[in-house]
């Protein structure tokens, strides 16, 4: 069934949009803020799985610690016990005195050894809690950057629709039939195509590893990393 003459001129308006779409996309991925972008927000993704091992290495040394003290605490214990035997004069064997006396002296290397390695622990779990606040606050003030970068990533991407910063490229400008809260849209359609493409391109690699191409560049629409927000 051919189509009317209306509907014929709707679908050429429909094919014009769509690679207008097309080209914004490939543009918008040309711009220096997306890559820096991409950049941080692959830096934030490690710096949030470095403060997971921390925070898992900080619960493991919390235990391995509490079991030390524990330890030195029951020695402690031990000592004072048998000391108070000594002092109230329980023990009169000579034999026996001797060996409660040498028992107490091993009682009290064992307890050394049980403080230093508490110590040890401690120092750990210092180093530990200053990595891990480093680490903090590079992830607080890359969050500060990424908002200032996707700023200007924004600004860029209106120059480019309203402003026509790229005519001289072929990249014409539309300020006469968009607004600016328009071009806020079609960013934010673009974003969206961009993730379910790269979304469909992990799901594709997940259920066919051995056919993912080679290649890491990504053609247009297909990212080969995840795109930015």
């Amino acid at each position: 069934m051919k189509a009317s003459p209306q509907n014929q001129l709707r679908l050429l308006e429909l094919a014009d949009l769509d690679t207008e779409l097309v080209r914004l996309a490939v543009r918008r991925q040309g711009l220096p803020e997306v890559a820096e972008l991409a950049r941080l927000e692959a830096r934030s993704s490690e710096l949030k799985d470095a403060l997971v091992v921390i925070e898992t290495e900080l619960g493991d040394l919390s235990r391995e610690q509490n079991r030390a003290e524990r330890d030195v605490d029951q020695v402690r214990v031990r000592i004072d016990k048998d000391r108070a035997r000594l002092d109230a004069g329980q023990v009169s064997a000579a034999r026996e005195l001797a060996s409660l006396q040498s028992e107490i002296e091993s009682l009290h290397r064992r307890q050394g050894d049980l403080e230093e390695i508490v110590l040890e622990l401690m120092e750990r779990w210092e180093t530990l809690v200053s990595r891990r606040d480093e680490v903090t606050a590079e992830r607080d003030g890359l969050a500060s950057e990424m908002a200032a970068v996707a700023a200007r990533r924004d600004a860029a991407f209106k120059d480019i629709v309203l402003k026509g910063v790229l005519a001289p490229a072929g990249m014409e400008r539309f300020d006469d039939i968009l607004s600016g809260q328009d071009v806020d849209n079609v960013h934010a359609y673009l974003i969206d195509q961009s993730w379910m493409a790269y979304r469909e391109q992990e799901a594709a690699t997940a259920q066919h590893p051995q056919a993912a191409p080679a290649s890491k560049t990504a053609a247009p629409g297909r990212p080969a990393a995840a795109p930015d927000k």
